[in-house]
């Protein structure tokens, strides 16, 4: 039994950290990189399961057994540690934006977009009240500065936090970038919209990840560190919208 506890765990190991390189680095598809991913992982938690159940046969907790059921369940408990136990409890939306009433649009973006990827086309009503419900910080800022003086300080911050720029558009006020995940290199797609505001501008931001249902709360994080980024320059105004303010400025 130990020997194939030891092999589950080794192999579901190798696929793990394969998978993970396929996806980051490009060495096959997104999708087969998945694929070994979830198979490793699958593995890796079988020995947990298979640990259990001989222990409970043989009415006995033995030292080795339990440390192959806690290696075993290291992928929920990394999953835990690093994204939190509050991310799981998050809605399963990838499509956050500033301005849900009239959310920011994608030009560069649609651009080579592969089949399988999530539709930048915004999905209305039901994910703006999930979005309002689990990310009520999420609002626009305006700084005093106009659009135009604006926008290559909005590039600065973009490419400052490491995201790739593709597009920016003078005529209308957008900066389109590309940010990856830390660790799977996931490519989700941000889009910062100027607009003017008195003698200043309105700033919105929306974030859409490319695969998957749910992001996990990656693309509020993101907003969030956007505006902590643009925001921290001295010479900056800056300030959040909030609930009438938001709704006269669309």
């Amino acid at each position: 039994m130990r020997t194939l506890l030891t092999a589950l765990l080794v192999g579901g190991t190798i696929l793990v950290i394969g998978g993970i390189a396929c996806c980051r680095y490009g060495f096959t598809s997104m999708f087969t990189g998945l694929v070994a991913t979830g198979c490793g992982v699958l593995f890796i938690s079988l020995a947990a399961v298979l640990s259990v159940l001989t222990m409970l046969m043989l009415f006995k907790i033995q030292a080795g057994l339990l440390l192959y059921f806690l290696l075993g369940c290291s992928p929920a408990i990394a999953a835990l540690v690093v994204m939190g136990p509050a991310s799981f409890k998050l809605p399963l939306i990838h499509d956050i934006t500033t301005d849900t009433a009239n959310p920011p649009e994608f030009e560069f973006a649609r651009i080579g977009r592969q089949r399988q990827d999530n539709s930048l086309n915004y999905a209305g009503a039901e994910v703006a009240r999930q979005q309002q419900q689990a990310y009520p910080d999420i609002a626009p800022h305006t700084i005093a500065i106009p659009p135009l003086d604006l926008l290559p300080k909005v590039e600065q911050v973009a490419d400052a936090l490491g995201w790739k720029l593709i597009g920016s558009d003078e005529l209308t006020l957008r900066v389109e970038a590309q940010d990856r995940s830390a660790l799977f290199g996931f490519v989700d797609d941000v889009v910062i919209r100027l607009s003017e505001v008195g003698q200043g501008s309105r700033v919105d931001v929306r974030s859409v990840s490319r695969l998957g249902r749910g992001d996990f709360g990656a693309n509020a994080a993101r907003i969030r560190r956007f505006y902590r980024a643009l925001c921290s320059a001295p010479e900056l105004s800056c300030s959040p919208l909030q609930g009438t303010e938001i709704s006269q400025g669309n």
